[in-house]
């Protein structure tokens, strides 16, 4: 057994929770001006038990199992996965030529776009947990799992349907399995071309990966163009460092928000859970009939409710953000019940991420362990935003859960 996702829960723990609370201490005034109740420190010590959960059951229980679920899983249908990769790419063609890059931010609301982008979005949450099971079956056979064509189309619409600099790892991975370049993610198998075997030469790679997702996501914001333009100004390049720091803040900013909100017995804990649902039955019935049915509710998921509790100008209506795996907990109409749910959900997880990317696995290497910490990400998001089965992260937990099984298994 190696420590993988170890590993992985450390880069994870440290980015989105450690490293702003350093930020924090610094640049007190800073977060004031932007997140809610950032004075509460107290609100962290349930950051802390969530934290301690977390390593108890990844330390002290070694015979976990993978979970056997007895649904369609999809990625060993070769005929069903050639089709839904020519619709990926046919239907990213048409995003690209119809949207812009910065659809994300600017566009129509989802359920407000049509079928196609919806189904499109569901393909995308169908790929992204494909090449999670496909990084994961490198680790455990030393091989690719698809042919190299599949992979190349896979990230050309990746790039053609981009949304966010997060897509950056998901053009990148599918490029090296398809040139049979997945080595570079291991520290186990060397690479013929010896360049590639240099430590150095991998924590450039790592590098040119992160400067990439920063530059997509200034680039989303503001145009490529402009993006160009300001990263030649070193004053600009400074304040994108520090704005990409407080991005990396909203997972540990969300506590403070949902704290205070729980406390004050607030409408947003109490009615996002049911926003959700009510949200979940006006996505089936506008794919049924195309008509939405039901008026939406003020927080129609868990994801607006901490928006709404995070930032002093939440004014964009139609925005939300992932509260992170400890500020999910408040939004639970019970803070009790909900903090012994969302303990429930992490020994869940826990014991299945362990037995996979640990048993029977190569090391991961710099590299690797970015490219995983970018597929485990979705699983620690917002939980109970899950019971909404059109919503992309429960698309891709579905996938990676009833294919981890069979992935252990090849």
């Amino acid at each position: 057994m190696n420590n993988n996702f170890f590993k992985i829960l450390l880069l994870f723990f440290s980015t989105f929770y450690f490293y702003p609370f350093i930020l924090h201490l610094f640049f007190k005034e800073e977060f004031s001006l932007i997140y809610r109740e950032s004075n509460l420190f107290e609100s962290q010590l349930f950051t802390i038990i969530i934290v301690m959960v977390f390593f108890i059951f990844y330390k002290f229980k070694n015979n976990y199992r993978i979970i056997n679920i007895h649904l369609p899983g999809l990625i060993w249908n070769r005929n069903i996965l050639y089709i839904l990769t020519f619709l990926f790419f046919i239907l990213s063609a048409y995003f690209y030529v119809k949207y812009d890059y910065q659809f994300r931010h600017k566009g129509e609301h989802l359920s407000e776009t049509g079928g196609i982008i919806i189904f499109l979005t569901a393909l995308r949450s169908f790929f992204k947990a494909y090449l999670f099971l496909n990084f994961l079956y490198f680790l455990r056979k030393g091989k690719s799992l698809g042919s190299p064509f599949i992979y190349l189309l896979i990230a050309i619409s990746f790039w053609l349907s981009k949304v966010s600099s997060m897509d950056i790892p998901l053009i990148i991975l599918p490029i090296l399995f398809s040139i049979k370049k997945g080595n570079l993610l291991t520290q186990k198998i060397k690479v013929k071309i010896k360049i590639f075997n240099n430590i150095f030469t991998r924590i450039a790679l790592a590098l040119v990966i992160v400067i990439l997702i920063v530059f997509m996501g200034v680039a989303n914001k503001i145009g490529f163009e402009r993006a160009q333009q300001s990263f030649s100004d070193t004053t600009f390049l400074s304040s994108i460092v520090f704005s990409t720091s407080l991005r990396f803040s909203t997972y540990y900013a969300s506590v403070f928000g949902a704290y205070s909100a729980s406390e004050q017995d607030s409408d947003s804990t109490n009615e996002a859970i049911y926003g959700t649902f009510i949200n979940t039955v006006n996505r089936g019935e506008y794919l049924i009939t195309g008509n939405l049915v039901k008026e939406k509710p003020e927080f129609w998921s868990v994801y607006r409710a901490n928006f709404m509790n995070l930032f002093l100008d939440n004014s964009n209506p139609r925005t939300g953000a992932s509260p992170g795996i400890v500020a999910s907990a408040f939004y639970f109409p019970s803070t009790v019940l909900g903090f012994f749910i969302i303990f429930l959900y992490i020994w869940f997880v826990v014991s299945n991420l362990k037995v996979i990317l640990n048993y029977n696995t190569s090391k991961l290497n710099l590299v690797g362990i970015l490219f995983g910490f970018i597929f485990v990400i979705p699983f620690f998001e917002s939980p109970f935003d899950y019971i909404n089965i059109f919503n992309p992260s429960f698309i891709y937990l579905y996938f990676c859960f009833v294919n981890f099984k069979s992935i252990h298994d090849a």
